[in-house]
């Protein structure tokens, strides 16, 4: 048994767990001369994002301060019985601050639109990340 380098990377993955090993050169079985390096690329989990505070801002707006951080919005529509602010997220799923994983589908701010003639109407947009 000889002496070999290794050079060690790290490296955000949301299919394999902290510490293991993503990827290796040589791949496993193909030999090495004594003193070669293995080269190996370590999980270091799921990248993980602060949820931003999106209350207040519009539709578009929350989508795009979501995307710009590395989230998949995820919106849908909520009663408004005229408390909220027409077009404004009100509420997530996941609150500011908190740390969800990056690329992930979930936070779901909720926007709702004004309600008019004392009706109930469907407007509001949730985002997930």
């Amino acid at each position: 048994m000889g002496d070999y380098l290794f050079y060690v990377t790290l490296e955000y993955s949301d299919t394999v767990a902290e510490g293991k090993i993503i990827r290796q050169e040589p791949a496993a079985g193909e030999l090495l001369e004594e003193g070669g390096t293995i080269s190996l690329v370590v999980s270091k989990g799921p990248e993980m994002i602060e949820m931003p505070n999106v209350i207040g801002f519009t539709q578009e707006g929350a989508v795009k301060e979501l995307e710009s951080r590395g989230l998949v919005p995820s919106c849908f529509m909520v009663v408004n019985d005229g408390s909220y602010a027409s077009g404004c997220v009100v509420s997530c799923s996941a609150e500011a601050g908190t740390s969800v994983e990056a690329g992930s589908v979930g936070g779901f701010p909720s926007l709702s639109e004004k309600t008019e003639r004392g009706k109930l109407s469907f407007g509001s947009v949730t985002v997930g990340v």
